[in-house]
């Protein structure tokens, strides 16, 4: 029993500290919870907009680490596209 204790510990140590994370980034809101311990973490974005802020950042990445590749790569996609 003790190791499904510390296990399910873990497991909400883990969810705890995605959930700053995502906070600390602007993505959640944390607010105290009025009844007892602990915080309310509420969006603070809707899914299409996180969506494009990811897709952004994904691709800024990609055009300052490795511009030759994804130039090759979108050439390829077009090439298939067209036929």
């Amino acid at each position: 029993m003790e190791i499904i204790e510390r296990a399910a510990h873990h497991h909400l140590h883990d969810r705890h500290d995605c959930l700053v994370r995502l906070a600390e980034k602007g993505l959640l809101r944390r607010e105290k919870a009025e009844r007892g311990y602990g915080y309310v973490y509420t969006a603070t974005v809707g899914e299409r907009e996180f969506v494009t802020r990811e897709i952004a950042q994904v691709l800024d990445s990609l055009v300052r680490d490795y511009p030759s590749a994804l130039v090759h790569y979108l050439d390829t996609r077009r090439e298939h596209a067209a036929g």
